[in-house]
């Protein structure tokens, strides 16, 4: 999959192209038709790249794949819809582009909050977050649905809106609740590997059970085995 500085220097590449491309049609003075697909298209190339961002954080910290694989495709599907869209001018184009920009959207949001979880939140973090997968499903078929049919009733604007209100108070609950969280202590570990290696690990965690999960966790990402885990020193409360 795409490195991230690779993604960052190509996203950085297509703004400064739009950039330039605007500024030069302001002194020119010409904006036609082409001059506005050209512009179209560097700036829905590079929102498809925002969108793929989460991807990429999520590959590397080695969590999540398939998450990832599904964040990057559908970002990648939105890039070039887009741009046939653009170009192509078509209705149906027009409506698909809209689609998978959402369906990005959406996955780009899952990929995102992912990236932001660790095995030290809170129980009723975890909660809000598969809460938020499900408004955020909820959303993004909503839009998909007033996309294609172009439905016109009060009723289903208002539930549209009650649900993005409700994703967005979902997302933005998360990072706030996993800082409400119990003291945690430093703790030092001995983590003794099923090949015979050795390690030591500092970590802050609630409590002994917490700190030698997270580290066994940690180990097995990187595909090692542990066999036994030893404690050091506790050292002072922290938060």
């Amino acid at each position: 999959m795409i490195g991230r500085r690779t993604l960052l220097l190509g996203l950085a590449a297509l703004m400064c192209a739009a950039a330039l491309f605007a500024i030069a049609v302001l002194i020119v003075g010409r904006f036609g038709p082409t001059e506005a697909r050209i512009l179209a298209t560097t700036g829905l190339l590079a929102a498809a790249g925002l969108l793929a961002l989460p991807a990429v954080l999520l590959v590397e910290q080695a969590r999540n794949r398939q998450v990832a694989r599904l964040n990057a495709l559908l970002a990648a599907v939105a890039g070039a819809v887009g741009t046939a869209a653009v170009w192509g001018q078509t209705d149906t184009l027009a409506r698909a582009a809209g689609s998978a920009y959402v369906l990005a959207a959406g996955a780009a949001q899952a990929a995102g909050l992912l990236a932001r979880s660790n095995a030290e939140d809170p129980p009723v973090v975890q909660r809000v977050f598969v809460a938020s997968l499900a408004t955020d499903a909820a959303l993004a078929a909503l839009i998909v649905t007033l996309i294609w049919s172009q439905v016109d009733s009060t009723a289903y604007a208002r539930a549209l809106g009650s649900v993005a209100v409700l994703d967005v108070l979902l997302v933005g609950l998360q990072p706030l609740l996993a800082r409400i969280r119990p003291v945690s202590h430093h703790y030092q570990l001995w983590l003794m590997r099923t090949d015979g290696v050795a390690t030591v690990r500092e970590l802050d965690a609630v409590d002994h059970a917490s700190a030698a999960a997270r580290a066994i966790r940690d180990e097995e990402r990187l595909g090692r085995r542990i066999r036994a885990v030893r404690f050091k020193d506790e050292q002072t409360p922290t938060r």
